[in-house]
């Protein structure tokens, strides 16, 4: 609710200055106006003392001839006071021509008074002009009040008029455009906030009765982003004097939700896999009991020898596989430890270099302020393993493979490994982390080596990025929380 500001000024209270050249006519009216009840705030002959004065004076009005000694007549004395001073001004004139009037109206006088003056018109005039403007320093007073409970809202909103001009940017609606309110007061809707019919894919510069779903708006610079949000009409007997836009970016929540909908969806392929995997075991070990037998049997030169090997080779690369949707759907309990991730990489950089192969090139570069950091180090070997094995299948002619560690503030360690193989997609990376989804020929590999990486970083609290572009490579982020 709004206070509204109390009125105080009227006769007996109002303090009125008068800033008049003609002595007789300053005399004049000082005495009506302390016969009417006023305080006279004291009488002036020139816009430099009336301009000196007013600080101390603080008169709540003033009376000001438009022809007056000084370097500014009345007109520019006054436009002075307005801007400096939030003091109502009646002018006192002899001559009233269209000119001159047309200069004063842009000052914001309140009121003209001829003279020679009536003590019943000076009276009236000054109790409308203070009146007016009490009544205008409350509508200013609410308004402020009104933009700042709307700049305090987290949506964005934007009131336009009947001609779909903008009147009015919150704060929220200004980063969300790029337009400033004072900017964009007076410019179509349409400019500020161009939409896309979501039907069309066009631009539309009519306001439809909502926000239609899927719509999207383009910000000043350009960028484009999904928009939801509520238009409201406001109606004074059934005429359209405005509407009121209140829009949010929805790029975050759908982001969230994405994520959100992923995560269930790994985590349900988890428990399947876990369901099925220890069962499917017992099958290849059979499988590799009855192998082991027959190829017990079998002679050096027996044709079935063969076979019999690719049998076993087959069962145990599944058994491996099996052993990875186990450890996906119900992972071990996780035993955390002091680590230096720089000493992990280089105790087991043998390992590294035998899982990329001789064709690939391999740099490290770690930084030595890197702080230790609480982690299950059976884990972060298996980030570090599973990351490389992608690099190096990214790579299948040779490249370089980098990996580093940095320090990130204000309390993070950062894993990357960087390939200069043949890069993604968008939208490859967009599925990057589902179970199953792999870009690797058939019998290549089970799509579930990032998905483990991406458990395994999200149970530690952080979080894993990717940058790639189609034949220059990719280089996957990990950052790591300190606990």
């Amino acid at each position: 609710m709004f206070a509204p500001a109390t009125e105080t000024h009227h006769a007996g209270l109002a303090r009125i200055m008068i800033v008049e050249d003609e002595g007789i006519i300053a005399g004049h009216i000082a005495t009506r106006l302390e016969k009417t009840g006023y305080t006279v705030a004291g009488i002036f002959g020139s816009s430099e003392e009336a301009l000196a004065e007013i600080p101390d004076r603080r008169p709540d009005l003033i009376l000001m001839d438009i022809r007056i000694k000084g370097a500014l007549d009345g007109i520019e004395t006054a436009a002075r006071v307005r801007e400096r001073f939030d003091i109502p001004v009646i002018y006192l004139t002899a001559h009233t021509d269209r000119q001159t009037i047309d200069r004063a109206k842009i000052t914001g006088a309140f009121g003209f008074l001829t003279k020679p003056i009536h003590h019943t018109s000076l009276a009236t005039s000054i109790e409308m002009a203070l009146h007016k403007h009490n009544s205008e320093r409350e509508v200013r007073q609410q308004r402020a009040w009104i933009e700042t409970v709307l700049d305090a809202m987290g949506d964005a909103v934007v009131v336009v008029d009947s001609d779909s001009k903008v009147r009015f940017l919150n704060r929220p609606a200004e980063d969300l455009t790029g337009w400033k309110n004072d900017q964009a007061r007076d410019c179509d809707l349409s400019q500020i906030l161009p939409l896309i019919d979501p039907a069309t894919g066009f631009r539309t510069d009519k306001i439809p009765e909502r926000f239609p779903d899927g719509a999207q708006a383009l910000n000043r610079a350009g960028r484009m982003f999904p928009v939801e949000g509520e238009i409201a009409s406001s109606c004074d007997h059934g005429k359209l004097v405005g509407r009121v836009l209140t829009f949010r970016d929805t790029t975050h929540r759908q982001t969230e939700d994405r994520r959100k909908r992923q995560e269930e969806k790994m985590q349900a392929v988890g428990r399947l896999a876990a369901g099925i995997a220890h069962d499917f075991n017992n099958l290849l070990f059979v499988i590799l009991g009855y192998a082991d037998q027959l190829q017990g049997t079998a002679g050096m030169g027996n044709p079935a020898a063969t076979g019999l090997a690719q049998i076993k080779k087959a069962a145990e690369t599944a058994i491996g596989i099996t052993r990875q949707l186990v450890q996906y759907g119900r992972p071990e309990a996780a035993q955390p430890q002091d680590i230096c991730l720089n000493e992990m990489i280089r105790e087991t950089e043998e390992l590294w270099h035998r899982l990329a192969g001789g064709s690939v090139m391999w740099e490290t570069r770690l930084d030595p302020t890197v702080p230790t950091l609480r982690a299950d180090p059976s884990q972060m070997k298996q980030v570090v393993m599973n990351l490389v094995a992608n690099a190096r299948d990214a790579m299948p002619h040779g490249g370089v493979l980098t990996i580093e560690t940095s320090s990130e503030e204000p309390f993070t360690v950062a894993l990357t490994v960087k390939d200069t193989g043949s890069g993604m997609s968008a939208e490859t990376i967009d599925r990057l982390f589902e179970p199953y989804f792999t870009t690797k020929g058939g019998g290549k590999g089970t799509g579930l080596g990032l998905s483990i990486v991406h458990r395994i970083v999200t149970d530690l609290g952080g979080s894993i990025g990717v940058v790639s572009e189609i034949g220059k490579g990719t280089a996957f982020t990990v950052r790591l929380p300190l606990q």
